[in-house]
């Protein structure tokens, strides 16, 4: 139970029900607190500090949270890939602000008194 880690491909909610299966296999009466301590040791360490930020009170509200903070991670990770597949993408092409700037002068002022 205490070796169970989540997998880096693995699924918070697989996990948890992995987990809590083990829980209760070794103690069927684990209290709460005891259940989120060991889900909580075996997570997937990126999401350990904002589970832990939250304090789930039950190992319900443990998933929940994990789930939560699973997606977010997974949008940011897919806003990453798209933003570096972007530049891939546009790395032969002209930066089209680089062309705006070429086409804006700074104009040159003379002034008509010259001393």
């Amino acid at each position: 139970m205490e070796q169970r880690q989540q997998l880096s491909n693995e699924l918070v909610m697989e996990y948890y029900y992995d987990k809590l299966q083990l829980c209760l296999q070794a103690d069927s009466t684990m209290s709460s607190a005891m259940i989120i301590h060991y889900l909580t040791k075996g997570l997937n360490p990126l999401l350990v500090p904002y589970v832990v930020r939250r304090h789930p009170s039950t190992p319900a509200e443990f998933l929940l949270i994990a789930q939560d903070e699973e997606k977010i991670q997974q949008m940011l990770q897919g806003l990453t890939q798209s933003t570096i597949r972007s530049h891939d993408d546009d790395s032969n092409d002209k930066d089209p602000i680089d062309e705006m700037v070429a086409l804006v002068k700074r104009p040159t002022y003379t002034n008509p008194r010259s001393f």
